[in-house]
Order: C-alpha cells, then structure tokens, then sequence
C-alpha cells in the first residue's frame, strides 16, 4: 500500500552503527556507492567510523563490513519511527476534526429548555406556551425579543418574560404579575393593636393618634395607634391608623442534667459457652452461666465447608459493673445551653430579632445542674385588629 505524500516526506526508523577501520573515507565512499544514504558520517577515536543510516540500509553496511573485514563496535536503533506515529495520528486526527465538526454544527440548535419562575408561578403554563409557539428541542435558536413577547401574549398572568440562550439551553425567566399596593381610605377608620405581649420601644405614626409611649407594657389587642385626628376643637373623626411600633419580648428555657453518669466497666471476669450449629439444629457442647452484668461477644467457626452449614458458635461473656464517672463542667454547661437556645428560640415569633443574651447555673446537691437561659428580642409589634394574626 502507498503511503501519502505527507507520510513518504517523514523520516522512517534508523540504526547507529560504529564500524572500527583504518581508511574510513575510503569505506564511506564504498558504501554510498552501494546506495545506502547516509544520514550522518563522522570520526571517532581509535579509527573509528560512526554512521547514522536507514534501517533497511543496516543491513547493506554489515555486508560490506563482512566483505572488507571491518569489526562493527556497536549498532543501536536511534530515533522515533515519525512515519508509524503520523500513521497512527492521521485516523485520530480525522476523527477529532469530525467530531469538531459535529460540535460546531450542533450548538446551533437548541438541546434543553429551561423555564424558571423566580417570584413563583407555574412553569408548566410558560412551557406549554412555548411547546404552543412552535419552539422545540432541536430547533434552531429563534430570535430571542421576538419569542419574549409572543410568550408574554400567551401568558396573562405574568408581567416579564426574558428568553436567552445559554450555551445550547433555552432560558426562559417569567415574572408574575404583582397586585397594586393597598389605596389608603382615610374613611375606613381603624385602630393599630399590639400583636405580641411586650415592651413598647419605639412608636411612629403616620395617621392617628399614638395611645403608647415608649417604656409602656402592653398586651396582646392593646391600642397602639388610635384611629382617629382632631377635626375641631372640640371633635374628633375617624381615620385610618398607619405608623409602626416595635417592642422588646423576652423568652425564657430551663434545663436540667446530672452531673455524673454511670457506665459499664469490665471487671476481668469472662465465661465462655459453645455450641454446633446445622441450620435450625444446636448441640450445645459448652456451658456456661450470665452474669448480673455482662458484655456478650459472638464468634462463629466454620467446619462444614461450601456445601454444609455447619459451624461453632461461641459467646464470650464479660462481666461488667457500673461505676459512675463525672462529666465535665463545660462540657455539660455547652450542652444545655444549645438545648435551652433551641427552646427559647422556638418560643421567639419568626420575625424576632434577637438583642440580648442571659445565662445561669447551679449545682443542686452537687449531683444535678440547673441551666437557665433569657433571650431578649425586638420585633414589629403593631397590627390592625381584622389581620390574620390577630384573630
């Protein structure tokens, strides 16, 4: 087979031979005459001859070196075969600039939808939309404003759509549509009412009239803002009460824990019994008695091999006793107070943000420990009576 132009331009395997002669120019010449190419020729000591040659022209230069009774020193393979490593790279080469080929080619189409709905929604609605607007996997890319707008007219419920393309994904982001902010009734009298026992920090009000100050404790339903202004001198009218109020609360948790724990400690003491076992089958062959308290281990020998169940199972039993070990103060004080916070916390409306910390602890009798924890927290405190949480 004729290898390619590319191919037949490279350089093939190649040996080193170091030939030993008095008349080495004469030698050279004798073998170029023969046809063998020399790629490199030159002298070395003690009348020697190193050439660098084709491998299928080795064989040429030891015949020669036969004929004239030349001693050949040394011969050794040099350099890498470059045409069996373009042979070999050429099908790589191909297949990599196929598969390049392919890649380029299908970028340009779409291979993943992905419809997101970042403020809540249906994402099924915008995929049917889409399915219903023509846009498929496998498409093409489609002009991205274009489809936007076309989805947003198939969708009513949604405010935004924005399509993109990432990569080979579709992205389409939907945004639904928001309800108009509450028109303020200056007719529609109201009172603001505290939501939360607590400790009035801060009152703000935007209409009506405050009924707290700051430092007051209130009850959960106690006015706050009043619905109503001064008209005249001498009359009042309702309105509708706007303002903020925050407030301290507090929460408390307690805990309590031993300051010792017993634990099962080996007194040396062991017992051993055995038996041989064949499927439901025992044959006790050692006994041996419990212990008050005692560790059981099982080991189990097998004699019957592959095709018979047959084993030895062996108990060993450790007596044991219970001896009481102190546990450490820090240790046991990390541990009720992360049990306590966790209580407290739970007690803490979800909008709570905590301000302050206190902690306390006792021994009782030098065997228990009681453990004490108050969070204080500040949160919005204010709220018209007709509002879910206040029913």
């Amino acid at each position: 087979m004729r290898r390619p132009g590319l191919l037949r331009k490279l350089p093939g395997p190649r040996r080193e031979i170091v030939l030993r002669c008095r008349m080495a120019e004469k030698l050279l010449e004798r073998i170029r005459e023969e046809g063998v190419r020399v790629a490199q020729a030159g002298r070395g000591e003690e009348y020697a001859l190193r050439l660098i040659v084709r491998d299928k022209d080795a064989q040429k230069v030891r015949m020669l070196a036969e004929k004239y009774s030349v001693r050949i020193v040394s011969e050794r393979a040099v350099g890498p075969d470059l045409r069996a490593l373009a042979g070999r790279a050429l099908p790589f080469a191909a297949g990599f600039a196929a598969v390049l080929f392919l890649f380029v080619h299908a970028v340009g189409f779409i291979w993943r939808i992905d419809v997101r709905c970042p403020e809540g929604g249906e994402p099924e609605w915008v995929q049917a939309a889409i399915a219903e607007a023509g846009v498929r996997i496998g498409d093409a890319f489609p002009q991205e404003d274009p489809l936007a707008r076309e989805l947003e007219s198939l969708c009513p419920g949604y405010a935004h759509i924005s399509v993109r393309r990432d990569g080979i994904v579709l992205l389409v982001e939907a945004y639904r549509e928001t309800d108009a902010p509450e028109v303020y009734d200056v007719q529609a009298a109201r009172d603001l009412v505290a939501k939360y026992d607590a400790v009035v920090e801060e009152v703000k009000v935007l209409a009506g009239r405050a009924a707290v100050q700051p430092g007051d404790v209130v009850k959960k339903g106690q006015a706050l803002i009043l619905g109503e202004e001064q008209a005249t001198d001498e009359t009042t009218r309702g309105v509708r009460a706007l303002g903020e109020a925050t407030g301290l609360v507090w929460a408390w948790a307690e805990a309590q824990a031993p300051c010792a724990q017993e634990k099962a400690q080996p007194t040396g003491n062991e017992r051993m019994r055995a038996s041989v076992k064949l499927l439901e089958w025992e044959w006790p062959i050692r006994r041996a008695e419990d212990f008050a308290l005692q560790e059981v281990r099982t080991e189990r020998i097998d004699i019957g091999g592959v095709f018979l169940p047959l084993h030895i199972e062996r108990q060993i039993l450790q007596e044991t006793e219970l001896k009481s070990e102190s546990i450490p103060l820090e240790g046991l004080v990390a541990a009720l107070e992360a049990k306590t916070m966790a209580e407290a916390m739970a007690k803490l409306p979800q909008n709570a943000q905590i301000i302050d910390k206190w902690t306390d602890y006792s021994m009782m009798e030098g065997e228990w420990l009681a453990f004490r924890l108050c969070l204080q927290a500040r949160l919005p405190i204010a709220a018209a009576r007709d509002e879910p949480d206040m029913q």
